[in-house]
């Protein structure tokens, strides 16, 4: 499992092959993994969600799926565009993995090239960016609406 190596300003790194970032405190809280090849959204997506979230990251779609093997997560935040395999390949691997595990895409280009997958319930939700905190964490949040309508849009008018 994840165990803690090294602590840096309140960042727990993984001794594993991969990088993992833990944020939070000890006590069960949910966990979202956070995709995104960027440092800088990275750091500030955990940022945002750390008072609320157990927060583990990964650099690639590739990272990501290992990570996957290892454990379950309660949400997945990927980036769309990054190199190698995009956020949709993962949240294809999520879903076959994990079925239940809340799906969100966030972007910088729009939802315009991506209705299929939204409407066919691969994204259960999409984050446009830059998002504000409220959406991150709407989006984060199953609710009875992301059930009935698969692909809610937070930050973006459609």
């Amino acid at each position: 499992m994840f165990q803690k190596r090294q602590k840096s300003q309140g960042a727990w790194r993984s001794n594993k092959p991969y990088s993992v970032r833990k944020l939070g405190s000890q006590h069960q809280r949910k966990t979202v993994l956070i995709v995104d090849d960027d440092e800088l959204v990275l750091r500030t997506l955990q940022r945002l969600l750390r008072d609320e979230w157990d927060i583990y990251t990964a650099r690639s779609a590739a990272e990501a799926t290992v990570m996957l093997k290892e454990r379950t997560f309660d949400a997945v935040l990927t980036d769309y565009e990054m190199p190698g395999e995009n956020g949709i390949w993962l949240l294809r691997e999520v879903m076959r993995s994990s079925p239940t595990t809340h799906r969100v895409l966030c972007s910088g280009i729009g939802p315009d090239g991506l209705p299929e997958y939204i409407t066919s319930g691969l994204v259960v939700c999409f984050v446009a960016k830059p998002s504000t905190r409220a959406d991150l964490l709407s989006a984060l949040t199953p609710s009875s609406v992301h059930a009935e309508r698969a692909g809610h849009h937070f930050g973006m008018e459609l």
